[in-house]
């Protein structure tokens, strides 16, 4: 346990020490830099983390970018997928268009049914729930993916207290028109056509573009008892903009986005059932899921001043589940296993005040959030003899509504040093109700087992953030922060007893310290960014898989506060082009998180596991990339690239017993591609899991269920895909 705050403090010393030795040698570096021209240095990559643009290298924020290039490699990239390419991002739950449990620095949501710790953003618009989360990276305009660290709660708002993640899509071209096409084919069957198109309808007033994908493939698990394989992937999706800039420097972006999803839940293989295998499944219910999503959002800005702007952003969105399974046994029989009906509508209204003014740079907010959710929940949960089965359901209705105010300032004292002061004020109202009943074998309801009435939680806060940074030279940067974050308070949806159902769970509030470092060397063929970090959790939400409450076995996931937790750690990323041809990244997480003091006033009969690690949680990840373009006389380009991405051994469960552990993975992908000398043909071989490693990545061990079941990641993929871009 002792030996990771060692090699933080190891890794720490190593980057002070050679910083002055990398700034002494960037005078001479840059002149060479110069002469071979701009594809021998790294890109400058701009963020929008403090809501407005800026360089990465001069943000004061620990953010992690990955470009939609890179994500888009594969024809249909999973949040999963972005583990190893971003410090501080792990992921569990297994690879599905489902959904995919996210964790930054050690902190997330094991319940989808909670709000979740990592606030998820499309184009400034808030998304509150994780279902069908693993398919926002898969949109064919993405640009970049930023992940930001650390509470966001000055500027992003409660369920930030772990960090946020951005995805931003392209705008339309307001001076041309330009696109591409792609059409993919690979092993399990797999098919993809992918597009997208811009065009200036009015040059220099008003342009559109159309973004397109369609996937499918056969699935990797065989479900002789359902005559197909499983766990495949079967996804369309489509996002309209139209960006109106009439003069006078007003900008508005209309987008519309919707995602129709008939993949499979992810299904478990069982190891006690004659003839199981990893790639084997006796599961006698349907996995697939039909889910269709669809938003549309309004962004409008108004230069007020030279210095000013005024945004607007209106959006609403939804998503409903006509089936939504979630099989856990994989047996022939009902032993166990659920499934969910999601009807989820939001609306929410922005505004921001965005300015620089002398030595002032400053946000201002207001933030208008509505959401109904419905969801119902058929539960079958058997004994181990096989000999029973008991069905039941739950129902829930919850009405959110939050409001708040937040604004941050950072004031430059002298040109070198800067000062950042921010806060949020909330409150917040959840409505709230939920039933339980009787069920038959065709999960029809028989009677009402309880009903808890209309319940209303009324919660609010204020989340404070202060920090200095320091430009030491033009490539040094160096900044601490201190802030407040805070994750809304629940009740627990389709609670599986009244005692449960009853109880609300508080706001989990975290206080964060960071110290971090960015800078450029050999005229920027070298960037490293570096962050120290510590999380002191109050009332933090743990989530307990199937416990025993009140002497009630309860089946699915139970979210109490739980007291105290920390984690702390370090990250360190770093990119390098150190010829002309090559170009490599790595990311790298040193992290340790434990429950402090684990007691629940709330729910008696809990297992108190202070001490124990936090769930997903692994103590080292890390991952390094590697792009080398094969220079051709005849005018083509051959560029090859490679990512390694390593999670260390972590818990399912926060029980941190020898089922819920999963062992350290180790993935290789590598791909090549050769564009045409006109730049208009692409073709691409992407190969995913390189060395077809099988690893399980969820335990699911019930012995009162005769349950003992694992979920594992995807074999090798291999996808060959050929595109052609027109402009």
């Amino acid at each position: 346990m002792q030996a990771i705050p060692f090699r933080f403090t190891v890794l720490a010393l190593v980057a002070a020490a050679f910083t002055p030795a990398l700034h002494a040698q960037d005078g001479a570096a840059t002149a060479s830099a110069g002469e071979a021209g701009a594809v021998d240095v790294l890109p400058q990559i701009q963020v929008t983390a403090e809501r407005r643009e800026a360089s990465l290298q001069k943000t004061p924020v620990s953010v992690g970018v990955v470009s939609g290039e890179k994500v888009k490699r594969q024809e249909l990239p999973l949040l999963g997928d972005l583990v190893g390419r971003v410090a501080g991002l792990s992921a569990g739950g297994g690879a599905a268009s489902a959904y995919s449990f996210l964790f930054i620095r050690g902190i997330g949501t094991l319940s989808p049914a909670m709000p979740n710790a990592v606030a998820l953003y499309l184009d400034d618009v808030y998304i509150p729930r994780i279902h069908g989360n693993g398919l926002l990276a898969s949109y064919p305009d993405l640009q970049r993916v930023e992940v930001l660290r650390g509470p966001q709660d000055t500027l992003y708002g409660q369920n930030s207290s772990a960090g946020a993640i951005k995805f931003i899509s392209q705008d339309p071209d307001p001076q041309g028109t330009n696109g591409w096409v792609r059409a993919t084919a690979g092993n399990h069957g797999a098919l993809g056509l992918k597009g997208y198109a811009s065009s200036a309808l009015n040059p220099g007033v008003l342009a559109a573009s159309l973004a397109f994908a369609t996937y499918s493939d056969d699935g990797y698990i065989d479900a002789p008892l359902l005559g197909r394989k499983v766990n495949r992937l079967r996804t369309d999706q489509f996002r309209a903009k139209f960006k109106l800039t009439p003069g006078d420097g007003l900008e508005a972006v209309l987008a519309i986005d919707g995602t129709r999803d008939r993949s499979d839940s992810p299904v478990a293989t069982p190891s006690n059932y004659p003839g199981g295998s990893p790639t084997t499944t006796y599961e006698n219910r349907d996995p697939s899921i039909r889910r269709d999503i669809a938003g549309a959002s309004l962004r409008v800005s108004k230069k007020l001043d030279a210095n000013t702007v005024l945004k607007s952003i209106t959006a609403v969105r939804g998503f409903n589940d006509g089936t939504y399974p979630l099989l856990q046994d994989g047996l022939p029989t009902d032993a166990y296993g659920w499934l969910q009906n999601n009807d989820q509508k939001q609306a929410s209204q922005e505004v921001q005040f965005i300015g620089t003014h002398n030595r002032f740079t400053y946000t201002i907010g207001a933030i208008y959030f509505r959401e109904k959710w419905q969801v119902e929940r058929p539960t079958w949960t058997g004994n181990a003899s096989g000999t029973s089965t008991t069905y039941a359901a739950a129902h829930t209705w919850i009405d959110n509504t939050s409001y708040a105010i937040y604004g941050q300032t950072n004031y430059r004292i002298t040109p070198e040093l800067g000062v950042t002061v921010g806060a949020r004020a909330n409150r917040d109202r959840q409505d709230y109700r939920n039933a339980g009943y009787r069920s038959n074998a065709a999960l029809e309801h028989v009677s009402t087992t309880y009903d808890t009435g209309e319940l209303h939680q009324r919660t609010s806060g204020v989340t404070p953030k202060v920090g200095l940074d320091y430009q030491w030279t033009p490539v040094l940067l160096t900044y601490g922060t201190l802030s407040r974050g805070q994750k809304a308070g629940s009740y627990n949806p389709v609670a599986a007893s009244l005692a449960v159902a009853q109880v609300p769970v508080n706001p989990e509030k975290v206080t964060t310290y960071e110290l971090g470092t960015k800078f450029s060397a050999f005229g920027n063929r070298l960037q490293v960014n570096t962050s120290l970090f510590y999380n002191d959790f109050d009332d933090y939400q743990a989530s307990i898989s199937t416990p025993t409450i009140n002497g009630v076995y309860i089946p699915g996931t139970v979210t109490l506060n739980a007291a105290r937790a920390k984690t702390y750690g370090l990250e360190f990323e770093a990119s390098a082009r150190p010829t002309r041809q090559l170009t490599l990244n790595t990311a790298l997480t040193l992290l340790q998180a434990k429950f402090v003091e684990f007691s629940s006033a709330a729910l008696a009969s809990t297992t108190d596991y202070t001490g124990n690690r936090l769930a997903y949680t692994p103590r080292v990840t890390f991952g390094l990339g590697a792009t080398y373009a094969v220079p051709l006389s005849s005018g083509a380009a051959l560029q090859l690239n490679a990512n390694l991405r390593h999670t260390g051994a972590y818990f399912t469960e926060i029980d941190n017993s020898a089922d819920s552990r999963v062992r350290a993975q180790t993935l290789v992908d590598a791909g090549a591609s050769y564009i045409t000398p006109d730049s208009h043909w692409t073709f691409a071989l992407e190969v995913k899991n390189l060395f077809d490693k099988s690893y399980v990545v969820n335990n699911n061990v019930r012995p009162s269920q005769g349950v003992n079941s694992q979920r594992y990641n995807w074999p090798r993929t291999v996808q060959a895909s050929v595109r052609y871009d027109f402009f």
